[in-house]
């Protein structure tokens, strides 16, 4: 829903706390409000989202996040899933951005210190993150692979004999 085209958000407040309340669908169709905390330039902490999860501010904390949530953050989650809500749909507010378009999976890779730091290095001169560089690597791989065509060895070693020999009589 924080990444569909359509979504209405209005300034917000539950237990004390400011936030943004991003109403929209979900993609089978359901009406929902999620709760959206600015917490730095770039970051947004999601506090909440009423009637998805019965377990309110303790399945936030179950999601590993209790070391940036501050107790007026877990009773401003508690408010809002009792539905706790005062709206300000006059103030201007800014949607936060768009998630990513297709969902990343998390994958741990092993690597010699050496061919990190190359990583790293090609990365840094490429002006991405490695993670990034390493996924663009994986797909091109990927796509040689199943645009290549099977050589034999033997025909290899031809096609070298041969560009070997023409090389000599020009």
């Amino acid at each position: 829903m924080l990444a569909a085209r359509r979504r209405l958000p209005l300034s917000a407040a539950s237990g004390g706390v400011r936030f943004i309340a991003v109403m929209g669908r979900t993609q089978a169709g359901r009406a929902l409000v999620v709760a959206v905390r600015k917490v730095a330039e770039f970051d947004q902490q999601i506090i909440g989202a009423p009637g998805d999860d019965p377990g309110g501010a303790e399945a936030v904390r179950g999601m590993g996040e209790e070391r940036v949530m501050s107790e007026d953050v877990v009773r401003a989650a508690e408010a809002f899933a009792r539905g706790e809500v005062e709206y300000d749909d006059t103030a201007q507010v800014e949607l936060p951005p768009a998630a990513e378009a297709e969902p990343m999976v998390m994958r741990g890779v092993r690597l010699p210190v050496d061919l990190d730091q190359r990583v790293r290095e090609a990365a840094g001169a490429a002006g991405v993150k490695p993670s990034t560089l390493i996924r663009e690597w994986i797909e091109v791989g990927l796509t040689e692979l199943e645009n290549d065509q099977p050589v034999s060895l033997s025909a290899l070693r031809r096609a070298i004999a041969h560009a070997t020999q023409a090389g000599r009589a020009a």
